[in-house]
């Protein structure tokens, strides 16, 4: 069976989403390799980003690296299934600037339409963030 026009469409939306996701993710690992959470059992490096505004809440956030958090993989997992969110979410807060937050609050509320387009750009926009991103890290 054929696929029809619409489900190719989604298909490579979903394609161009999931390389946007994985390449946010290791941009916020590279730019944040200590462990935000810093909860009990932390091992101190980050190894997954999580978004501070869920993905859910501000779809316009969602490939922000602003809107990153590096994480352990213990901190993660606290973080999601301990009921630990708010001590951990005060924690980072306290270690970010007031321009972070007012950046985050004014944004946080935003609603885009995710188009193929929309996903198109973001990941070409996370791809011109990635080589200066390596230069620094090759640098230190």
């Amino acid at each position: 069976m054929r696929k029809t026009a619409s489900q190719k469409y989604l298909a490579k939306k979903k394609r161009i989403a999931n390389k946007a996701k994985a390449l946010w993710q290791e941009l916020v690992v590279k730019s944040k390799p200590i462990c935000e959470g810093q909860g009990i059992g932390c091992t101190g490096k980050s190894t997954c980003g999580h978004h501070f505004i869920y993905k859910s809440v501000s779809n316009h956030l969602r490939f922000d690296l602003r809107n990153g958090i590096g994480l352990c993989q213990k901190c993660h997992y606290a973080l999601h299934n301990t009921g630990r969110q708010g001590i951990v979410y005060l924690h980072i807060i306290g270690g970010r600037t007031k321009e972070w937050k007012a950046y985050i609050d004014k944004n946080s509320g935003v609603i885009v339409s995710t188009t193929l387009a929309w996903h198109e750009e973001k990941l070409e926009a996370l791809k011109a963030q990635l080589n200066p991103l390596k230069n620094t890290i090759k640098g230190k």
